[in-house]
């Protein structure tokens, strides 16, 4: 029974390959879409913002002339992409649909950024979105300086790069309230301001401002000398000049002072020095000793002088009694 339609089933499929050529062609190629929708993905050319391969591939040359070094040339991929996209609502060149190469992240702004975030506002085009920016419109100073320089009375916009703070040493650190160190030569400003050299001057500092030449070293303990700032101890004139004139005044305006005290006290040790030297009995010393308690009691000889001072007295009373002992004895009693 088979065996008699099988000629008939076999003519019958090869008068439908004749009648349409094209059926095998259509089942092997690829098709995209109909004529007026070439990626498939249901709107029209005319009204796709990326209809075939080329306008995709062409948005990823522009991601790579960018910096997006990362797309290849793949058209296979192109074509799957532009069946995924069709619309770019803000004009930047970024799809509003999802895809990988080409979504735009902010698609209600347009925007260059490739970096992180595509599409969004990138004010130094350097393929960093605005918001994650740290310095956003690429003037060499951060945001966080900027806000940091700005005052009351002046503020600097981080959105705008001929808003800059002074920065003189160009370490991106604006001089203003935030650089401690203008001039990048080591020294801050308030050392700088003080001993009287220039802070906005990298070849003035407090070693070289007298005479024309180095007056001053640091040491660093284990590394010897240095004419670098840092850890070690200074030794220097400028900072001997302003130990005079600042931490050291009150202790120098105090050294006549001392000096006062100090002869008034050596002057009234040696006196009663020579006193005791000079006593011929025993009621003399006995009141000399009373003498000295009172002066070391008013502050007005030191503690030890009067120590020693004592201890003459004992000496001077055994040479008395050594020489006179029935004498020595009447004056006792």
């Amino acid at each position: 029974m088979i065996r008699r339609f099988l000629p008939l089933l076999i003519a019958f499929m090869l008068l439908s390959i004749v009648e349409s050529p094209t059926l095998l062609a259509d089942e092997i190629a690829p098709a995209f879409g109909p004529d007026d929708d070439d990626d498939g993905d249901g709107w029209n050319n005319s009204e796709d913002a990326y209809p075939d391969a080329a306008s995709v591939q062409a948005a990823i040359d522009d991601l790579r002339a960018r910096g997006a070094s990362e797309y290849e040339e793949n058209e296979t991929l192109a074509w799957t992409l532009a069946a995924l996209l069709w619309s770019d609502v803000d004009g930047d060149g970024w799809a509003d649909q999802f895809a990988p190469a080409l979504t735009d992240h902010c698609p209600n702004f347009p925007g260059p950024s490739y970096r992180v975030r595509q599409g969004c506002g990138d004010i130094d085009t350097d393929g960093l979105p605005d918001e994650l920016d740290p310095d956003a419109d690429g003037d060499g100073i951060s945001n966080d300086m900027e806000l940091a320089a700005s005052t009351a009375t002046r503020q600097y916009s981080i959105y705008d790069a001929n808003s800059v703070p002074v920065d003189r040493d160009f370490d991106g650190i604006p001089d203003a309230s935030v650089d401690m160190d203008d001039d990048n030569d080591g020294w801050d400003d308030g050392t700088e301001i003080e001993r009287g050299s220039d802070p906005n001057d990298a070849d003035s500092n407090p070693f070289n401002i007298y005479f024309g030449i180095t007056t001053g070293t640091f040491y660093v303990a284990g590394e010897g000398f240095t004419d670098t700032p840092g850890d070690g101890a200074e030794l220097s004139l400028s900072w001997i000049l302003s130990a005079l004139s600042t931490e050291l005044i009150i202790p120098l305006g105090l050294i006549p002072i001392y000096l006062m005290l100090w002869g008034y006290r050596q002057r009234n040790y040696r006196r009663y020095d020579s006193l005791i030297l000079d006593s011929s009995s025993l009621e003399e010393l006995h009141l000399l000793e009373q003498e000295i308690n009172d002066l070391v009691r008013d502050r007005k000889i030191r503690t030890f002088q009067g120590l020693v001072l004592r201890n003459s007295i004992e000496i001077h009373e055994a040479e008395l009694r050594a020489c006179d002992p029935y004498r020595t004895a009447d004056e006792e009693e």
